[in-house]
Parts: structure tokens; sequence; C-alpha cells
């Protein structure tokens, strides 16, 4: 679902988006598309955050785009990946708002295109693919 969010300086917000794939699915290459707009004012970021890599989690395919291989037996079972690292606090994902934003850089947020953060999956069927690189030309021609 979409969520809006109060820009407050060295703010931390929950943010956590997951990728499900429903039991009874096929091995497949799932991915995540991360898309940023608007995340700039007066030359500062005004967020960030950090998608979960390695140890099992997402791999970077390319930039904003993250991929893992989902064997069989999970697919069958349905399984549920949160994108973004967490901490003690926010354990499912969170983005952090820049600490360094004055007063001039929050209402000029106000006056400009909103910054988004939007995802969107991708499932491409792990059979007769032959790498992640592939399946992503297949979900995205």
């Amino acid at each position: 679902g979409e969520k809006s969010y109060q820009v407050i300086p060295g703010d931390v917000k929950d943010k956590d988006p997951k990728v499900t794939v429903v039991a009874n699915s096929e091995a497949c290459y799932l991915f995540v598309k991360v898309d940023v707009a608007n995340n700039t004012v007066n030359g500062k970021d005004i967020y960030s955050f950090d998608v979960r890599t390695g140890d099992g989690n997402w791999t970077k395919l390319e930039d904003g785009v993250y991929y893992r291989v989902v064997d069989a037996a999970t697919a069958e079972a349905g399984a549920s990946y949160y994108v973004l690292n967490g901490d003690a606090t926010h354990a499912n994902g969170l983005v952090s708002i820049n600490e360094k934003l004055t007063k001039a850089d929050i209402e000029a947020i106000k006056t400009a295109n909103q910054p988004t953060l939007t995802f969107t999956a991708y499932a491409v069927q792990k059979d007769n693919v032959g790498s992640a690189a592939d399946a992503w030309k297949i979900a995205n021609p």
C-alpha cells in the first residue's frame, strides 16, 4: 500500500515493503525494482535507505534492481521477503530523513514534486531460464 510521511530532519520512518511468493508457485527468480524520484532539494538527498543484501537476502543485478532465487520447495510453501534493512526499532525496514535539511529545504519540498520511493515486484519461473539477467530481460523486454 501507499504511505505518506511528514519530512522531519533526522527522523527514521518505518518502511516495510515485502515481496511475497504465493503458495503453490514454481521455483523462480524474484525481483524487486526500487524507484527513487524527487529525492533531492537544494543539492541534498532528502532520504536514504539500504536494501537487504548478502547472507541469503537480495542480490543487486543493476542499479535499482535486486533479485533472489526462490527454490521449488520454498515456492511451493510460499514465502515473503522484506526489501529494506532495519534496526532494533524498525525490524522490517526503515528510511532515514536527512538530518541536515533546513527549514528552507522543507519549504522547498512542499512546493516541489514530492519525493517518492516505489517498489515493484516481478517473478519469472526458473525452469529453462539460464540466469537472473536472462530472467530480468524476460520481465522487462
